[in-house]
């Protein structure tokens, strides 16, 4: 029996249907084609559905290229500040150590404004520091050879990305000559370990020799100055800041010097101890008021060679002095020699740049009662009292007496002075002729000729 089947056909459009052999014929009526009727083609939920795979497939493709090119971009970006900041370090290798010192413990602006590679701006700067151990490294105290230089050159871009390199400087520094040295200088204040404040303001000076031209130079913020010489011996001198402050050293000096004698291929270290000067103002403490011109002393165990040290000189007005700053401070007296110091001197504490007042005790009354012809009082005689005590080193200061005036119906001439033995010389307004007499004053009295008069008793002295 032959069965007849269906014969299946692909119509462009409609999909697979069935084409029965023979109508009527086949198997039944239920073998029927499969064939869309009524919406043939895609739907809307298909065609959304393809769309959405599509945006998909091309946003993914747009993001993987983008994030590539921005790579690729960053790495050339990468790469320009990695050559700019080797570009930089090779230029600061080759500087004089002058201007390194000025980079040292800074950071230094190397382009003012942005430099522009392969259309990115970009700005740079460097730090400094010395490559030595300790909390203060100075290349003064480094000792030979000196130590090295660590150099970080930092480049910036679009606002947030930076780049850093660093490298390490080795002496010599800049342009080197085989056969030079080194002058060392090393400036510390008086905390005794640190350089002192607005040192890089301090001039220092070199000078080849007496007669060869003065270089000035400015400090590191470690104190030092390290300049490269040729063999030879040099002079160094050290001066305040154009314009102040005032700065002095250890030994009252304002402008202290030392000689560097320089070798090929080692340094010379030069130490100096210098700061901004206290300012003492003093006055006697005595009630009555202390002679003129005399002298003004300081004393502290530092000092060399002798403990203590003249501020203020003979004949001089001067009330106040420039000190440098000793943390211990000083002692403070009227004299110019040992044996004119008290026991007790007046004790002042000092401080960089700041002022102390010192009420200087150890002086002592010297009044006169002066009278001329008749024993009458003499107003406006004048005198003066010169030290005679040669025995004990002391220079023969001369120092002014007041003026006497008229007090209780006498002519008195009252003056604190240093104790010592003194000519005292009373001169008439009218003749200017002149007594002299020997009188030894100390703290509990005036002995003249043999007779002590009490503190506070004038000593009576007649002019011809």
């Amino acid at each position: 029996m032959i069965v007849r089947g269906r014969q299946l056909k692909w119509r462009q459009g409609r999909g697979l249907a069935s084409t029965p052999s023979h109508r009527g014929a086949g198997l039944g009526t239920g073998m029927q084609g499969t064939g869309r009727r009524g919406d043939d083609g895609f739907g809307l939920v298909e065609s959304l559905i393809a769309l959405g795979l599509l945006v998909v497939i091309v946003v993914a493709t747009y993001l993987a290229m983008y994030g590539t090119l921005e790579e690729t971009a960053h790495a050339r970006q990468r790469v320009a500040a990695t050559e700019l900041a080797e570009q930089w370090l090779d230029k600061i290798a080759q500087l004089p150590l002058s201007t390194l010192q000025g980079y040292i413990g800074h950071n230094v602006v190397l382009t003012p404004s942005p430099v522009t590679i392969v259309g990115t701006a970009f700005n740079a700067s460097a730090h400094l520091e010395w490559s030595g151990e300790g909390s203060s490294p100075s290349l003064c105290l480094s000792g030979n050879p000196p130590q090295v230089i660590t150099a970080t050159v930092t480049v910036n871009w679009n606002v947030s990305i930076s780049l850093a390199e660093t490298t390490v400087i080795n002496p010599p520094y800049g342009t080197a000559v085989p056969t030079d040295g080194w002058v060392s200088v090393q400036i510390t204040g008086s905390s005794g370990s640190h350089a002192p404040m607005g040192v890089n303001a301090v001039v220092v000076g070199i000078n080849d020799g007496p007669h060869g031209a003065i270089t000035n130079y400015s400090p590191d913020d470690t104190g030092c100055v390290y300049q490269q010489e040729p063999p030879g011996t040099y002079t160094v001198t050290l001066s305040s800041p154009p314009g102040g402050p005032q700065f002095i050293d250890g030994q009252e000096n304002p402008n202290p010097s030392t000689s560097a004698t320089v070798v090929a291929g080692l340094a010379s270290f030069t130490s100096f101890h210098y700061d901004e000067a206290a300012t003492v103002n003093f006055a006697a403490s005595s009630g009555s008021p202390a002679a003129t011109g005399m002298p003004v002393a300081v004393g502290n165990g530092q000092l060399i060679p002798l403990p203590w040290r003249t501020i203020v000189p003979a004949g001089s007005s001067a009330t106040s002095m420039a000190l440098y700053p000793y943390p211990s401070g000083y002692e403070v007296w009227y004299g110019d020699c040992p044996a004119e110091q008290p026991a007790t001197p007046t004790e002042v504490a000092t401080a960089p740049g700041a002022t102390a007042s010192a009420m200087v005790t150890g002086l002592a009354d010297l009044p006169l009662q002066v009278t001329g012809p008749g024993s009458t009082p003499m107003p406006g005689a004048t005198a003066t009292a010169t030290v005679q005590d040669a025995g004990n080193g002391c220079p023969a200061d001369t120092f002014g007496l007041t003026t006497a005036s008229m007090s209780a119906g006498l002519a008195i001439s009252d003056t604190s002075v240093i104790p010592e033995t003194y000519s005292v010389t009373v001169t008439d307004p009218g003749n200017h002729q002149h007594t002299t007499l020997t009188a030894v004053v100390s703290a509990t009295g005036v002995t003249v000729g043999g007779t002590t008069y009490p503190t506070g008793t004038p000593v009576p002295v007649s002019a011809p």
